[in-house]
């Protein structure tokens, strides 16, 4: 915290602690104010010494989109089962180790999902 208040991650954290409508109020003005501005200004020759260009946002897109590989297309049902066992990270790994296992992994998943499911129905 600065000398005159909070910072606006300050602001955020009461928000959560706290639940003050009035830090809430102050980050949603800041974030309002924020969005879409610039808000980090390299030196003069920093991104040079680090051998970093300074591409547009499209120009990353294009460059990330021609590297792209896809593992694995999951349904609506295989992500809320991966959310609900909280595995994202999970399967993440699986991806980088064995991605051939990621059907079978996401299979396991599903079932176990509409298993819950299964079990949480009420009856009347």
């Amino acid at each position: 915290m600065s000398e005159k208040g909070k910072t606006p991650w300050g602001l955020l954290m009461e928000v959560l602690k706290t639940s003050s409508k009035r830090f809430e109020s102050l980050f949603f003005i800041y974030a309002q104010a924020f969005k879409g501005k610039k808000q980090l200004t390299p030196s003069s020759g920093l991104y040079e010494k680090l051998g970093v260009f300074d591409l547009t946002d499209e120009e990353l897109t294009a460059i990330e989109e021609e590297s792209a590989l896809s593992l694995a297309q999951l349904t609506d049902n295989q992500w809320r089962a991966v959310m609900v066992a909280r595995c994202e990270s999970s399967l993440l790994d699986l991806a980088e180790r064995d991605p051939s296992q990621i059907q079978t992994f996401l299979k396991l998943l599903e079932i176990n999902y509409f298993k819950q499911l299964k079990g949480k129905k009420t009856y009347e």
